[in-house]
């Protein structure tokens, strides 16, 4: 999670791990962003997972991310 949640920083949304979405009523919500993988098969010169460079991979199901997000939510985990 660690890994892949700092690769969220490139992100257009904004420049933190937090993303703020609002629902129907107008409340503010905070999104936790994280990518599912940080493997890639490109080679952009600008992105820090084009796939030429050593970095450490990494790649998570959906269902990973809903068991974690369900371990932090019940407070089984409260850091990564």
């Amino acid at each position: 999670m660690k890994l892949l949640s700092s690769g969220t920083k490139y992100d257009s949304c904004n420049q933190s791990a937090v993303c703020h979405a609002f629902g129907p009523d107008g409340r503010c919500i905070q999104l936790y962003k994280t990518l599912l993988s940080n493997s890639c098969a490109g080679e952009c010169a600008y992105c820090s997972n084009r796939c030429e460079r050593d970095t450490m991979r990494a790649t998570l199901d959906p269902e990973e991310i809903a068991k974690i997000t369900d371990m932090v939510v019940n407070g089984d985990v409260t850091t990564f």
